[in-house]
């Protein structure tokens, strides 16, 4: 007869083989599980690495366009540099001209200025001469006057006469 009790269940074969075949089924059923974890894992770790590559690629190209755009500025900095020398320059010379050409002018202004001044002087001095011998020539002939008027008494009265007649053609 078949007996069920617990202890005759547990002592089966059977029994025992389907407990071992449960196992097994579990133990394959948690091992796929886990090789999926891993395999989900080591999906998403690669994931990640190409992720990184990805970025690091994409961070090399933006530093070689920085790269270009750092190389093209220090190039138009010399070029800018050179033209602000060139500027430099250019407007130096232009100074040194335009001072040239203001001394020049200055010297030719105080050259000017001292022919005027010397001329003034010399017409001034010529003036003085002319009236020193204006002077002169009024002292002499008073003294002439007087040295004939001592000598000719008759002389002051023709002179007189001579004079008030001189006055009266002038009045008319």
């Amino acid at each position: 007869m078949l007996d069920l009790s617990f202890k005759n269940i547990l002592e089966s074969n059977f029994f025992n083989f389907l407990v071992l075949i449960s196992f097994i089924f579990i133990f394959i059923i948690i091992t796929k599980i886990i090789s999926y974890v891993k395999g989900e894992k080591k999906k998403s770790e690669i994931d990640i690495i190409k992720e990184k590559l990805n970025e690091s690629d994409n961070l090399k190209n933006e530093s070689y366009i920085i790269l270009e755009q750092v190389e093209e500025k220090l190039e138009n900095s010399k070029k800018e540099a050179e033209d602000i020398l060139k500027k430099a320059a250019q407007t130096s010379s232009e100074f040194i001209k335009k001072a040239e050409d203001e001394a020049f002018k200055k010297a030719q202004e105080i050259e000017n200025n001292g022919e005027k001044t010397l001329l003034y002087q010399i017409q001034k001095i010529k003036n003085e001469i002319q009236k020193e011998i204006v002077v002169r020539s009024i002292k002499k002939a008073k003294e002439n006057i007087i040295k004939k008027l001592r000598e000719d008494n008759s002389l002051h009265q023709k002179f007189i006469d001579e004079a008030i007649e001189k006055i009266g053609e002038a009045a008319l």
